[in-house]
């Protein structure tokens, strides 16, 4: 009993903690109709401001710095809720940025299905520089030839001298 009341405890303690550090996020878009409603729901409930996702999105600002750019163009593929957006603003890092997910009731940029990106380069405003791809794969299919298309897609559309951030699996897919 002792360490369960522990383990609150400590994730008790990095949740204030991660509150100091990252200022609220903005308000969530409102109800659209969903294509997934269990992930709408699931992504709806998990708290953005979270132990994993402060030391995710520090590591990521960390990482894009150290590139050779004055001010980089992030496009988030299978943006959901756009997160990355929230938290690399609250960490002060100055950036363009297009969220793309084919979910239309998170209210993302454009809506584009990431098994189909054909007509994705064309409805991009510029050529991206830095492309996230943050606990997506998992949800777009077991299949791994299919993800590796998907992953050639991804690559087809990135100019010389991009670079890609992929991250997997989704925290809640280990509870």
């Amino acid at each position: 009993t002792h360490g369960v009341e522990r383990q609150a405890e400590l994730r008790s303690e990095a949740s204030r903690a991660a509150e100091r550090l990252v200022p609220s996020a903005p308000p969530r878009p409102g109800p659209k109709r969903a294509r997934s409603p269990y992930l709408v729901q699931r992504l709806r409930q998990t708290p953005e401001e979270n132990l994993f996702n402060h030391v995710k999105f520090h590591l990521i600002k960390d990482a894009i710095e150290a590139l050779p750019l004055a001010t980089p163009r992030i496009l988030d593929l299978g943006c959901g809720l756009q997160v990355s957006r929230s938290y690399l603003d609250a960490l002060g890092l100055r950036f363009e940025y297009l969220g793309v997910d084919y979910e239309e009731a998170f209210g993302p940029d454009l809506v584009a299905d990431l098994l189909d990106l054909a007509s994705l380069p064309q409805r991009l405003p510029w050529s991206p520089e830095v492309v996230l791809v943050l606990d997506v794969l998992e949800h777009l299919h077991s299949d791994a030839e299919v993800l590796s298309d998907v992953l050639g897609s991804i690559h087809a559309l990135m100019p010389e001298g991009a670079w890609i951030v992929l991250a997997l699996p989704q925290m809640y897919r280990l509870d």
